[in-house]
């Protein structure tokens, strides 16, 4: 039902992914809607986004989830140089629903970087990158040599 909810939802049948919403989904601890994001983003769709936050707004969804969207909404600003309009979705994802660090770190610094070089001010304290990122990073970017390295030990 999910996938039929986001093929209804992205292709603007709004009466049919209603009734998939109202029917089998609005209760749902997971939901599926990376495809819409996706497709807002490709075609630059703010309305599109809104409307997916507005519905998982007051679900059970993660904080990380809900901030996936919001993240969207800040790049497809950033990209259209609305940048006091993603500051205006920034500070309103903020009011209660969630957290800075559930935003994608790129998308605050998209946007702060667009409003510091219309010489107006980010308000807000961008968190550092998470340890587990740097990690990954690490990880990934020394994987091939990380052989080597026990093979000197050993």
């Amino acid at each position: 039902m999910n996938v039929l909810w986001i093929h209804h939802f992205v292709a603007g049948n709004a009466e049919a992914h209603e009734k998939i919403w109202t029917e089998y989904l609005k209760d749902a601890p997971r939901l599926m809607f990376h495809r819409i994001v996706q497709t807002a983003r490709e075609n630059l769709d703010d309305k599109m986004v809104t409307q997916l936050i507005k519905r998982l707004e007051g679900t059970k969804v993660s904080d990380g989830a809900l901030g996936n969207a919001y993240s969207c909404l800040l790049d497809i600003h950033s990209v259209r140089g609305e940048f006091d309009e993603g500051l205006k979705a920034l500070n309103g994802a903020l009011k209660g629903k969630i957290s800075l660090a559930a935003i994608n770190r790129t998308a605050l610094v998209r946007l702060r970087d667009g409003l510091v070089q219309a010489g107006k001010a980010f308000p807000h304290k961008i968190p550092e990158k998470s340890n587990q990122q740097q990690q990954i990073h690490e990880d990934t970017s020394s994987s091939s040599s990380s052989s080597s390295d026990d093979d000197v030990k050993k």
